[in-house]
C-alpha cells in the first residue's frame, strides 16, 4: 500500500467532496484553501487528516507547475548544417558541413571569402556592419582581391553574428522583426543596440540571454 493511501482519512465520503487547489471546473478555479486540513485537525480532526491535506496540495501546485511549463516553446539549438547553410552552403564555404566539428575546422581553416558575399547579399548585414563585426574595410577587400579565406578570429566572428541573426529570426518569429530588433536601442542591454554587442562572444551571450527571455515570453 503507497504511502498516499495510508495516510488517507478515514471518514464518511462528503455529499460533495472538495477540489485540491487549483482544480478546475465549469465555473473557473476552485478548490481547498490552503491550510484547512490544519483547520480541521485544530478542530479535533487527526493528524492523517492534516497530512493527507498537504500531500493534496502538492500534488496540485506540480500538476499546475507542470501545465504552465507545457506552454513554454521548446528551445531547440541551430545546428551546425544549418549555420552552414546561413553562410551560402557548400557553394561559398567549398566544404560539406554535418557536424559542430566540420564547421570548427572550417573556422580554424579560415572560411572562404564567397560566404562574405553571401551574408551582404542575403541582407544579414550592409556592407559596412560587416566591417564593424567581421573584419576591416581593408582587410576583408584584400581577402577578396586575393581570394584568400578570412582569418581564423575573423571566421570566429562571422559564424557568431550569422548565428545570433539566426537565434533572432526564431525567437521573434520573422526575418523582418530580428533586422528591427538586432537594431534597436534595448534597455535590457544598457541602451545599446544588440547588433553592435556581436562583436564580442560576451556580448553575443548578453544578446542570446535577451532572446531566451523574449522566448518566454518576457519583455526585454
Amino acid at each position: 500500500m503507497d504511502l498516499a493511501r495510508r495516510l488517507r482519512p478515514k471518514r464518511a465520503p462528503a455529499r460533495h467532496p472538495p477540489r485540491p487547489l487549483g482544480a478546475l471546473n465549469g465555473r473557473g478555479r476552485t478548490g481547498v484553501a490552503p491550510g484547512q486540513g490544519l483547520a480541521r485537525a485544530r478542530q479535533g480532526g487527526s493528524l492523517k487528516a492534516m497530512i493527507w491535506d498537504h500531500l493534496t496540495h502538492v500534488g496540485a501546485v506540480a500538476h499546475i507547475y507542470c501545465a504552465t511549463c507545457s506552454h513554454y516553446r521548446e528551445v531547440i539549438p541551430m545546428t551546425s548544417a544549418t549555420l552552414a547553410e546561413r553562410l551560402g552552403g557548400e557553394k561559398a564555404l567549398s566544404t560539406g558541413i554535418h557536424s559542430d566539428l566540420d564547421l570548427a575546422d572550417a573556422v580554424r581553416s579560415g572560411i572562404p571569402y564567397p560566404a562574405v558575399e553571401h551574408v551582404i547579399e542575403a541582407g544579414l548585414l550592409s556592407a559596412n556592419e560587416m566591417y564593424e563585426l567581421v573584419g576591416s574595410r581593408r582587410s576583408l577587400t584584400r581577402k577578396k582581391t586575393k581570394k584568400q579565406p578570412l582569418s581564423a578570429v575573423e571566421s570566429d566572428r562571422l559564424a557568431r553574428v550569422v548565428r545570433v541573426i539566426s537565434r533572432a529570426e526564431e525567437a521573434l518569429g520573422d526575418a523582418e522583426a530580428a533586422y528591427r530588433w538586432l537594431r534597436k536601442p534595448n534597455r535590457a542591454l544598457g541602451g545599446r543596440r544588440p547588433l553592435d554587442l556581436l562583436a564580442s562572444d560576451i556580448g553575443a551571450r548578453m544578446v542570446e540571454q535577451s532572446l531566451g527571455r523574449i522566448e518566454h515570453g518576457v519583455y526585454s
